[in-house]
């Protein structure tokens, strides 16, 4: 279409009503999430099978608490357990 239009800039607008960018509201939801879910202040045992800790038997440099598993779509890589365990295994590698 040729519709010429100037990027906007938000974080004017984010900082006036103290809000924050969708992505940081992701990121702390799903460290919120698993950070409860581990300390047992979300009960679901269902949801509890689908994570993968990495347990090691000898000392290593890899300091992941997590195995993730290989997502070969793109819908598997959104899932909400799967993109808690990423972060938290990137967090931890930070």
């Amino acid at each position: 279409m040729k519709i010429p239009f100037l990027p906007q800039d938000y974080s004017p607008i984010l900082s006036k009503l103290d809000l924050s960018t969708l992505a940081n509201r992701r990121y702390s939801q799903n460290t919120s999430f698993l950070t409860k879910f581990i300390s047992s202040d979300i009960d679901a045992p269902s949801l509890l099978s689908l994570v993968n800790f990495k347990v090691t038997l000898c000392y290593t440099r890899n300091k992941t608490s997590f195995h993730v598993p290989l997502c070969t779509t793109n819908y598997m890589s959104k899932e909400p357990i799967s993109r808690s365990m990423k972060i938290a295994n990137e967090d931890l590698l930070s």
